[in-house]
């Protein structure tokens, strides 16, 4: 949202097995990136109707949709939040992804992540 020049990003993942924490960094401008996650790694009953989205971006099934969810770290990486009103929806096997932006009220952008496990 708000950076519609940046069309082209790559998802960086983690060494480690299992972990839920990604870097979505831009290939138009690599000095920006972005710390993501997935949030059913996160938060148990986090739940996106993303059936108007399914055309756009081609999904085929539910197993080609990958989620993600901005993270926001501040000095106090405890605090850390995840935008779980404008997700970024993925579909895996074509690599095309849109932010949507929700009207769901259960979800915030500032969701605490610690409280979420």
């Amino acid at each position: 949202m708000g950076m519609h020049h940046l069309q082209r990003f790559a998802l960086v993942e983690s060494a480690v097995a299992g972990n839920p924490f990604r870097y979505l960094v831009s290939l138009d401008e690599p000095s920006l990136g972005f710390g993501v996650a997935d949030p059913a790694k996160l938060f148990a009953n986090y739940e996106v109707d993303y059936s108007a989205e399914r055309e756009v971006l081609d999904i085929q099934s539910d197993d080609e949709a990958q989620f993600y969810v901005v993270l926001t770290i501040g000095e106090n990486p405890m605090r850390t939040t995840a935008n779980l009103l404008a997700p970024i929806l993925v579909n895996k096997r074509t690599g095309i992804g849109r932010q949507l932006v929700l009207s769901d009220s259960r979800y915030s952008t500032k969701h605490p992540i610690i409280a979420g496990r």
